[in-house]
């Protein structure tokens, strides 16, 4: 999770076509093991905890319904925030923060967390941004311990994620995993 926190972070940050879209925070938020376990907490009392990310120091507990985070926690659906101050119940973490994309992470049918990225624009993520994160969760789950990998060919606003197994520029590597972004033929 640490290592895909900092690559969709630094990865977002060098693409071109995002220049003037920059994000400015990239994590997770997990539900605790032994909350889900623990019947006698009730499920409105549930709190998302800070995970591994990139970015500005974060909120280090979310309640279940409370910002962006919270209400994707409860809602299982995922939110794609244009103006983060439009969103009741915003939760600032970071001033800086004014677009969202927030994606829960499912495992047999269980929430175990969510995925969230923060712009400083507004506007700073689109559909296609969703799309992108939603399909790259999908693809690596079981590779960061929350979800196998062979290939994956999405797209993130005018970008193309290609995750390739054990090579970079032709060299073995142990990591399992590299994303390498490359910029897409405009269309004409």
């Amino acid at each position: 999770m640490a290592n895909l926190s900092a690559l969709v972070y630094h990865e977002l940050l060098s693409t071109p076509l995002r220049k003037d879209k920059p994000v400015n925070w990239v994590g997770f938020y997990y539900l605790p093991k032994k909350t889900i376990q623990d019947a006698s907490i009730d499920p409105k009392d549930y709190s998302l905890v800070l995970g591994p990310f990139q970015g500005k120091v974060a909120c280090t507990v979310i309640k279940f319904g409370r910002g962006v985070c919270g209400s994707v926690a409860v809602s299982h659906e995922p939110a794609l925030v244009y103006n983060v101050h439009d969103f009741k119940g915003h939760i600032a973490c970071d001033s800086s923060s004014l677009s969202e994309l927030v994606i829960p992470i499912i495992l047999n049918g269980q929430l175990v967390g969510v995925f969230d990225l923060d712009c400083s624009v507004i506007g700073g993520f689109d559909n296609e941004d969703l799309v992108g994160i939603q399909n790259l969760d999908e693809a690596t789950k079981s590779r960061v311990g929350i979800g196998s990998l062979n290939y994956y060919d999405g797209s993130l606003n005018d970008q193309v994620l290609k995750i390739r197994k054990h090579e970079i520029n032709g060299y073995p590597v142990d990591v399992g995993m590299v994303i390498v972004v490359e910029e897409r033929k405009r269309r004409e």
